[in-house]
């Protein structure tokens, strides 16, 4: 009898992520801890490049990066060894970036609502930082400083995936007091 995983056997699996979040303990524990976490290119020199690659990722990755961490890979790799990238972060972030990151472009201000422990919220803040470094991350509207309102004629108010709307409403309201 084959066992389901003999194809993996002589393989390597990297799971591009974030070591401290949750989803990468349950994704470590479904390979028998035998997945190695990949943060970012320094974490590479763990990996055997003459063996099998299978790379997957957490869900709430940035999509360039982990173009970023590919094509690291693929420039170490013995040519003749194969390499199998699975994109497995959530298809409503990616649908997501090119609308945010229009959104970041029309405003002189962005305000991002999140939870402070969000890994969709710190990937689509740096998407939004990256397009208008005038963005400015705020859990509630306590979070926000005079200092970044004054002067602005255009503020964008957005969040993540799982910020409530009244969240940013209340952000939003908050900010008549600046006027």
């Amino acid at each position: 009898m084959i066992h389901k995983y003999s194809c993996i056997k002589d393989s390597q699996i990297l799971i591009f992520g974030d070591r401290n979040h949750a989803e990468m303990a349950t994704l470590v524990g479904q390979t028998n801890g035998r997945a190695i976490v990949i943060t970012s290119k320094n974490d590479l020199q763990q990996v055997n490049f003459s063996k099998k690659i299978y790379l997957f990722s957490q869900t709430t990755m940035s999509v360039n990066d982990f173009k970023k961490i590919i094509m690291e890979i693929k420039n170490r790799m013995v040519s003749s060894i194969m390499f199998f990238p699975f994109n497995t972060i959530c298809r409503q972030i990616l649908n997501r970036l090119h609308n945010l990151c229009k959104f970041a472009s029309q405003h002189n201000l962005i305000l991002f609502v999140a939870g402070e422990k969000s890994s969709n919220g710190r990937v689509l803040l740096n998407e939004c930082k990256r397009i208008n470094p005038n963005t400015y991350f705020v859990s509630n509207e306590n979070d926000i400083q005079s200092k970044w309102i004054d002067g602005m004629e255009s503020i964008g108010i957005c969040g993540s995936t799982s910020t409530p709307k009244w969240l940013m409403e209340k952000v939003a309201l908050s900010l008549i007091s600046y006027y």
